[in-house]
């Protein structure tokens, strides 16, 4: 293989995984090697590894901590430079939620290939432009672990707080809910009319179109229905009309609590001008992230759609289409052979695309497992004790349940939740969890953000969960300290 993918001895590796298919994760693989149109410096390139429908996303975390630490640097000095490309992608964002009303108001089957070929081309290009300066988020999960944490735990311990995890979640957190808190107060206030007697049709069907993509990700699509919010209704309607404003309150309350024990904490701390300027900056990106992560739930189901659209036209399945290159499917429309059915099969048991700013490979059998093998190359881990990043404090024992497809494993009430990262369909496990462990993530990741909304122990960032702990295993998850220990 002629692509280099790192030019360090001993390479470290930061790497996400989830369930994904192959298309649906281009834009943003393709992204990576874009964003010095943005920034410098920037990634070299981008590794995405697949197997069966899901992803392992792999960055070398040496350039993460440049690109972050170069981004601090510039926002210290003016902290009107990220506003600068916020506004651009706000203004990318716009164009591109245009290309979802022109789906939604297509009829697919009435469209000659040229006419999808050129409504995917735009569809895909405006996908690939919005999320490019976006990624930016991405840089920042080891540069808290390397720089924000250590900087705040030396002012936690100076005046007698103990580490600095907690306290880097509270002040790096966004005041701004979250998109799915947003979601839940809206719905309870629709609980609240219905328990009032009022007619709730209309703002049932409201709630849908407005909400209808939070069980979506990069391999299923599963729009929700207005069926399935009135069912929601119902179950928190069965709670009593008190718990259900007690628990908005609480919601609608969190900003200013927050915003109080954020001034309260850095009258303590006093830090000084840099760690303040990178502390606002973690704030900042924590929302530019979550509006990021609705616009991929959002694209994932037009996407589907052209997709479908295209199988149709060429005779393949979605299953085959979404293991295709955008190229190659401009060139199926055009009447090309520009893939066959066995190659998208063997993509989609096994392939890694690697992705610079000069060319991209999609690579298969011995050329893909060598990659593998050089990535993953750390064999059998045996720690007992796992350490990550405080994201919601607590001390709790339980029994494991590691979880990597929330369609298909089981998670009981009160088990520990352990999982390389979540997204929004592990909301219904999380609030049933016990305490909540991943391998990827930060301060500002979905984990994160979720947890302290639902004030549930959360360690992020561990690395080894998932390879460390079993299913049974039982465990003690200090969130107070950042660590899991294996009890038996």
């Amino acid at each position: 293989m002629s692509i280099e993918l790192s030019k360090e001895q001993s390479p470290k590796w930061w790497i996400q995984e989830t369930v994904a298919r192959l298309e649906l994760c281009y834009p943003w693989m393709r992204g990576f090697a874009k964003m010095g149109r943005y920034f410098d410096p920037t990634y070299d390139f981008s590794i995405s590894i697949f197997k069966d429908d899901y992803i392992w996303s792999v960055m070398e975390e040496v350039n993460d901590l440049k690109i972050a630490a170069a981004i601090h640097e510039r926002f210290h000095a003016d902290s009107g430079s990220l506003e600068s490309i916020l506004v651009i992608w706000r203004n990318l964002r716009v164009t591109f939620e245009s290309d979802f009303e022109l789906i939604r108001n297509s009829d697919m089957n009435t469209h000659g290939r040229q006419e999808l070929s050129d409504l995917y081309r735009k569809f895909y290009q405006d996908y690939e432009d919005v999320f490019t300066p976006a990624l930016l988020c991405e840089a920042f999960v080891p540069y808290a672990e390397q720089y924000v944490i250590p900087e705040i735990s030396k002012l936690t311990q100076k005046i007698g707080m103990g580490k600095g995890e907690k306290v880097a979640g509270v002040l790096t957190v966004p005041l701004k809910p979250s998109n799915l808190t947003q979601e839940r107060i809206d719905l309870l206030k629709i609980t609240i009319k219905s328990l009032e007697g009022k007619d709730i049709q209309a703002d049932i069907v409201r709630h849908q179109e407005e909400y209808f993509w939070i069980k979506n990700n990069y391999k299923d699509v599963e729009p929700m229905t207005a069926e399935e919010f009135q069912g929601y209704v119902r179950e928190d309607a069965a709670k009593g009309i008190s718990a259900v404003k007690e628990e908005l309150a609480r919601l609608e309350s969190n900003p200013t609590s927050l915003a109080k024990e954020k001034e309260d904490l850095m009258s303590r701390l006093q830090p000084d001008v840099k760690l303040a300027s990178g502390i606002r900056l973690f704030e900042i990106l924590g929302e530019w992230q979550d509006d990021r992560k609705v616009i991929m739930q959002k694209a994932s189901y037009y996407m589907t759609i052209l997709l479908r659209a295209v199988g149709q036209q060429v005779g393949l399945s979605f299953e085959q289409i979404a293991y295709a290159t955008p190229e190659e499917i401009y060139g199926l429309l055009a009447g090309e052979n520009t893939v066959t059915e066995f190659v998208l099969k063997q993509r989609r048991k096994f392939c890694v695309v690697v992705i610079t700013s000069q060319e991209e490979r999609a690579l298969v059998g011995d050329e893909a497992q060598k990659v593998w093998d050089m990535i993953f190359t750390q064999g059998q881990v045996r720690e007992k004790s796992i350490s990550g990043v405080v994201a919601c404090t607590g001390r709790v024992r339980g029994k494991v349940r590691i979880v990597r497809d929330p369609a298909k494993d089981i998670f009981e009430e009160g088990e520990i939740l352990v999982t390389s990262m979540t997204r929004p369909e592990f909301v219904p496990f999380m609030k049933k969890a016990l305490a909540i462990v991943t391998d990827e993530g930060g301060l500002t990741c979905h984990a994160a953000i979720v947890s302290r909304e639902l004030n549930i122990p959360c360690i992020v960032g561990t690395k080894v969960a998932t390879k460390v702990l079993k299913d049974g295993d039982l465990v003690e998850v200090n969130a107070s300290h950042g660590s899991v220990t294996k009890l038996s």
